[in-house]
């Protein structure tokens, strides 16, 4: 196993136990490890509820899940990791959900595409 790839697995098994006892988590999963754009402000991550609300161009960057006490809170979590990740879109899987106290989040961290490829799709 290569290096990184270890020190990715350890790191991710650590995450996922410490999170299933806490009241915050979250995990990010990167989709194209070649695409590497600058950071973004968490504040300029705009959320949307699906992919079908966007009209420009946009190639999925990495999956994210995450929960929080609060809505705003899980939100938040999400727009700074998708922003790490030089997204300009948090897209909703699905609404936020309750469960066990804490608020759940799904979907995918998208930036903006200059090419002209189908939605959703890497050029």
């Amino acid at each position: 196993m290569r290096p990184s790839l270890a020190l990715v697995t350890i790191l991710s098994a650590a995450a996922l136990l410490g999170g299933c006892a806490s009241d915050y988590g979250c995990f990010y999963r990167e989709l194209d490890h070649e695409l590497q754009p600058r950071p973004v402000r968490p504040d300029e991550v705009a959320v949307m509820r699906s992919a079908g609300d966007l009209v420009t161009p946009w190639t999925a960057l990495g999956s994210y899940e995450g929960h929080a006490p609060t809505v705003k809170e899980a939100m938040d979590a999400a727009r700074r990791e998708c922003g790490r990740a030089g997204a300009d879109y948090f897209i909703l899987d699905v609404e936020p959900f309750e469960s066990r106290r804490s608020w759940y989040v799904h979907g995918v961290c998208a930036a903006k595409s200059t090419a002209k490829t189908p939605r959703g799709e890497s050029p």
